[in-house]
């Protein structure tokens, strides 16, 4: 179709307005109605398009409301084509206008309400829109009050289906998780959850459910909640935040039920009314003390989709995963959610020990692996912060979703590898075969026993501190093998001190010095602990060859080859059948009735399994000695440990070694363990400072450090873990941050706790390395000094004999690492909770840290409040000379919700040090204020603006800037006397000393009309400029000891300028050594200011200290203090990009000429302006 041609005898199209998924959209003429319409034509009648395409046409016939695209007509084309004619609509969609930015909180709520009513006119005649998003949301005209809600193409009215279950309908950032699953009941609530994640993007200019990769999106629709809104927006009111929450809740009966409830819910807010209770309930308040909530490592396994083009469409087809596939992944504890295309993704919660959750997750890979060896899949470690639910899984998500793609090595029988984050690879590399190919790594497969090589950094690595533990284990082996005699060793420790490498470096070393021994290797799982013969089936297995995979029939002849190398022929058939039992490879009964009467008797099997595995083991010691290896004997189950101490009994003259690795509770789950056997219990120490300085200084090189080493030997504890990740974090520079794999292990220790101790620690650790009893008390709602006892009684907290509160018992986490893994724990809510129930502790104790509670306060929220202690803590920074930290903290500041005479003294602070980041800072502030049509705010801002630009130098931009402010000063507040300022400076230099005086007795008067005396004392200081200027000497400074006395003692802003002008007219006066004195009584708490002199005439009380010098015959003095002005000029200059601004910066401003013409006359030098 072309512009000119009539459609339907009707329409004239004009112009091509756009095209879309289902046809061409034009701009036409309506001749019955002489009123423009757009005209959708799609061009072929059938395919899967049509029926949707006559849908949408009959729905939005049916449906009539302000908010809902208005229906003209529609029907068939001679040429087949269909066309649907709806009113012209101008303006732009939603997602248009979300690209230059959020929102203002008042216009999105009210996008959201009008949407909300739309939604609700169409649900109450049965329609469920499902494709919700911004670019089917259009604001007529400019502003939010005139929406439509286009597009109804995929939506579904009560009573039709479209689509069949399995297919999913929408677009993924916008789904419900009912939605993104496909369920058979998709309704109303639906379209609430998509409004949701609407408001949340107007508010934010953040998608919810946000994501590069189509999978993570989907995947966090399913397990993950988004950010919580005023996280992201801190300025909007929690009643829109925790309605928003309510409609993006995973549960449909949790949600307003439509969307007239929804609408009716936020016309309460906007009326400033409460939000009206959904039938099932208001959302719950704020609790006011820390919850049982923890964090916990969760891992995430993405498998990607056959057909990676399953993702694009709006509608795809959910293929069915596996059965197989599920059976396996939910017998490892796995939860498995299909996506698009065959996709899916599995998520593991752990307990226990951060190493017990990432085996899990691997060998769960690994066997989903061998079912699907081509697809590709990723596994990340996040984290979950709810009992009973997935949360906070964004970040594991995106890292998987980032890694599916990449391409690794290919595993065994050519499997495409498994992509694994790298914060994994310190988790498993020990068990686990990971290879790293182009940056990325990849788990391959799982290592045959504990003897694989080790790596840190690339590097092999000695086996360090453990000289006396392994002389112990050799000299067992050597008596072992001498004699022969069995024996068995059995070594204990916690997680990650160093048993398994202590295993790897003695088998090591058994394969050097005895070539003819053979090692069997078997490993405990949580999740098959106290399942029979679990623990010693697997070094059964590996004895015989057999590897996962192996068909049954391969694996009965792989026990057979094993049985006939050393058992006496006549035992072979017997020993075969009973071994098979013992490692789940069964032999067909037909011809043992001593087989079938074992699988009817329990008593029997166990005989017979026994006497078989016995005759394998001695079989195999007359080979050359045999070393089992059990590691994680905790996980076993008491079949192998009755096993095992038969074969000590029974073979008591064998070359049997056993080495037992395990945790200090395998003592509690099998007391008694082989006790009347010889057995030698060895628990192993951290390891010593020298042994671990050693293997860091191996690792990183002899030019790491020696601060670098001392951190990291202090922060291992003696850890053998903990030691290698800190090396590998310090070689890739992450700085002072702690690794989460050590986090994680740490969570492990405090995991043995009971609830109420692990509350107490996370209510201690919000604090810092230290906290107070009541400070607790205060965060978790309850008696907490006992149980602080009881913590430092088991060495987890240290009582302090001194604390810096008077009258409070104070303590300390023992280590750092204790209060980091005890942090970590801690949910965003409660966290946020906990730093703000601290602030407010800290303040009525009196801290004195300004930075102490700016922290505390910002991280829970207040940002208000924080923001008067940022500015304490800059002038702290200040007075230290720190001014990179000033800044910082400055910024800190702003970036809060600060007030507005907080925010006046952090912004001016700024422009000292500063100015050029002060304009952009006020122009952002400036832009942001006229996006929401602010007009007093931009006002305000304009104020700000047009005085930064003065203090650059740019005098006719700030007069410009100052001019389109409208209304009278008054109306500015704090802001209220920056203009007249400005104006009776630029005045005084263009010599208009009566324009000047107007002003200044116009700021005096009102200033003591509203009782404002730091207004009145600037315009006191003015007027005492004007009359200096007028040589009324007395006058002016009468003038200037009214100024002083009106202004704040602590004041930054103008008491430098006002000392400056009194000591410039002490100098005029002849009273040049009271002038000094003068100065010199403020120079110092100026210059432990960190060299910041006031926003107003900031270098003049320097070069006024140089004249006063100068005056008193101090030369030497003079010129060092204008050499020290000078340079600060220069500095600040050099932070200035813009060659105009840092030119008129240095040429325009009075005070910043003289300083530099009189540095080049005096100093005999003309620096280099940077």
């Amino acid at each position: 179709m072309r512009p000119g041609d009539l459609v339907a005898g009707r329409f004239v199209l004009e112009a091509q307005a756009g095209t879309g998924g289902m046809g061409e959209v034009y701009r036409a003429t309506d001749l019955q109605r002489g009123a423009p319409v757009a005209v959708k034509l799609l061009r072929a009648a059938s395919g899967a398009d049509a029926p949707r395409f006559l849908r949408e046409a009959r729905l939005l016939e049916g449906l009539e409301h302000p908010g809902i695209v208005r229906h003209v007509a529609h029907g068939s084309l001679p040429s087949g084509a269909l066309y649907l004619a709806m009113e012209w609509l101008e303006g732009e969609d939603l997602s248009r206008r979300l690209g230059r930015g959020p929102l203002g909180v008042d216009e999105g709520v009210e996008v959201a309400r009008c949407v909300a009513e739309a939604l609700g006119a169409a649900h109450a005649r049965g329609v469920v829109h499902r494709d919700l998003k911004p670019s089917n949301v259009f604001l007529v005209g400019e502003g939010s009050r005139d929406v439509r809600l286009l597009d109804f193409g995929v939506a579904w009215a009560g009573g039709t289906r479209m689509t069949q279950s399995g297919v999913v309908i929408g677009t993924p950032a916008y789904m419900a998780p009912e939605q993104a699953r496909s369920e058979d009941v998709v309704d109303a609530r639906a379209d609430v959850f998509a409004l949701g994640c609407l408001l949340f993007e107007c508010l934010t200019g953040e998608p919810a459910f946000g994501g590069d990769h189509f999978m993570s999106i989907l995947a966090k629709v399913l397990f993950a909640d988004p950010p919580r809104l005023r996280d992201v927006r801190s300025d909007v009111p929690e009643p829109i935040a925790a309605l928003c929450a309510r409609m993006l809740s995973k549960r449909p009966d949790a949600r307003p039920r439509d969307g007239r409830e929804a609408a009716e819910a936020l016309l309460a807010i906007q009326r400033g009314e409460h939000a009206p209770a959904s039938a099932h309930g208001p959302a719950p308040s704020r609790p006011g003390a820390l919850t049982a909530t923890e964090r916990r490592s969760v891992a995430v396994l993405l498998i990607g989709a056959i057909d990676a083009a399953a993702f694009a469409d709006v509608a795809t087809e959910i293929a069915t995963v596996p059965s197989q596939l599920v059976e396996e992944a939910s017998a490892w504890g796995a939860r498995v959610e299909p996506l698009p295309g065959g996709a899916a993704v599995l998520t593991m919660a752990g307990q226990g020990a951060a190493t017990d959750l990432a085996w899990q997750a691997a060998r769960v890979a690994l066997a989903l692996r061998r079912q699907t060896p081509d697809r590709p899949m990723a596994l990340a470690l996040g984290w979950s912060a709810a009992a009973g639910r997935m949360r906070l899984l964004r970040d594991a998500i995106d890292r998987a979703a980032r890694l599916i793609s990449a391409r690794g090595p290919a595993g065994p029988g050519d499997a495409r590898p498994i992509a694994i984050d790298e914060g994994l690879v310190g988790l498993i590399d020990a068990r686990f075969d990971v290879r790293e190919h182009e940056e990325r790594f990849f788990l391959v497969g799982e290592r045959s026993s504990a003897g694989g090589g080790r790596t840190l950094l690339g590097k092999p690595t000695p086996c360090v501190g453990r000289d006396g533990e392994l002389r112990m284990l050799e000299a067992a082996f050597e008596a072992c093998v001498d004699e022969p005699s069995a024996r068995a060793v059995l070594v204990i420790a916690p997680p990650g001190v160093g048993k398994s490498r202590l295993a790897q470096e003695f088998l090591r070393r058994v394969a050097e010095r005895a070539p003819r021994a053979s090692t069997w290797t078997g490993r405990g799982d949580p999740l098959r602990a106290g399942s029979p013969y679990g623990l010693l089936a697997g070094a059964i297995q590996g004895a015989c060859g057999i590897v996962e995979g192996d068909a049954l029939a391969a694996r009965r002849d792989k026990v057979l080859a094993r049985v006939a190398r050393r058992v006496p022929e006549a035992e072979r058939p017997r020993t075969a059948a009973f071994v098979g039992e013992l490692i789940g490879a069964p032999f067909p009964d037909g011809e043992s009735s001593l087989l079938r009467a074992a699988r009817r008797d329990a008593r029997i099997m166990a005989e017979q399994v026994q006497r078989a595995f016995l005759a394998l083991v001695r079989a195999a010691c007359a080979e050359g000695p045999v070393v089992l290896v059990l590691e994680d004997l905790h996980w076993g189950d008491p079949e192998t440990m009755r096993l095992v101490d038969a074969a000590l009994r029974h073979l008591a003259d064998e070359p049997l070694f056993v080495l037992a690795l395990a945790r200090p509770e395998v003592t509690v789950l099998f007391p008694r363990l082989w006790a009347e056997r010889s057995v030698h219990e060895l628990r192993l120490k951290d390891l010593g400072k020298k042994a671990c300085e050693r293997l860091a200084r191996l690792a990183l090189g002899e030019g790491v450090p020696q601060e670098t080493l001392d951190r990291i030997v202090a922060l291992a504890d003696g850890n053998g873990f903990y030691l290698e990740e800190l090396i590998r974090a310090a070689a890739e520079g992450r700085g002072e941050a702690l690794p989460e794999t050590v986090v994680a292990m740490v969570q492990s220790r405090l995991d043995a706790l009971g609830p109420e101790a692990r509350l107490l620690l996370r209510a201690a650790s919000v604090f810092g390395e230290a906290c107070w009893a009541s400070g607790v008390e205060a965060l978790v709602g309850a008696p907490a000094r006992d149980g602080l006892a009881i913590l430092a009684g088991a060495e987890l907290l240290v009582r302090r004999p001194a604390s810096r509160f008077p009258g409070e018992e104070e303590f300390g986490f023992r280590h750092a690492l204790l209060r980091q893994g005890a942090y970590a724990m801690l949910g965003d809510e409660d966290r946020a909770l906990g730093h703000r129930l601290a602030g407010r502790w800290l303040e009525e104790r009196g801290e004195a840290d300004p930075l102490v509670l700016a922290e505390h306060l910002d991280k829970g929220g207040e940002r208000a409040r924080a923001s008067r202690y940022w500015l304490r803590a800059a002038e702290i920074a200040h007075r230290s000379g720190d001014v990179e930290a000033a800044l910082s903290r400055l910024d800190r500041g702003l970036a809060g919700e600060a007030p507005a005479d907080v925010e006046l003294g952090l912004r001016c602070e700024l422009a000292v040090e500063d100015p050029w980041g002060a304009l952009q800072r006020v122009q952002a502030a400036l832009d942001a204020a006229l996006r929401v049509d602010d007009a007093r705010g931009a006002g305000a801002i304009r104020i700000l603006l047009g005085t930064v630009l003065w203090t650059l130098g740019a005098t006719a931009r700030a007069e410009e800037v100052l001019g389109c402010v409208p209304g009278p000063d008054e109306e500015y507040g704090a802001w209220s006397s920056y203009r007249p300022f400005v104006r009776v400076h630029v005045a005084l230099v263009r010599g208009d000393l009566d324009g000047a005086r107007r002003l200044a007795e116009a700021l005096i008067v009102s200033g003591r009309a509203r009782s404002h005396s730091p207004h009145e004392g600037r315009g006191r200081w003015l007027l005492a400029e004007v009359l200096g200027r007028a040589g009324e000497l007395d006058r002016a400074d009468r003038e200037l000891d009214a100024a002083l006395g009106l202004l704040p003692g602590a004041d930054r802003t103008d008491r430098p300028g006002v000392i400056a002008a009194r000591a410039e007219l002490r100098l005029r006066q002849g009273r040049a050594a009271e002038a000094l004195a003068a100065i010199e009584e403020t120079l110092a708490p100026v210059q432990a200011m960190g060299g910041a002199c006031g926003l107003f005439q900031g270098a003049r009380i320097r070069l006024a200290h140089v004249a006063c010098l100068d005056a008193v015959g101090r030369r030497g003095a003079a010129e060092a203090a204008l050499a020290a002005a000078r340079d600060r000029l220069l500095r600040i200059a050099g932070t200035i990009p813009d060659p105009a601004y840092r030119k008129s910066f240095l040429e325009e401003v009075p005070e910043n000429r003289t300083t530099l013409a009189l540095a080049r006359e005096r100093l005999g030098d003309a620096p280099e302006r940077a």
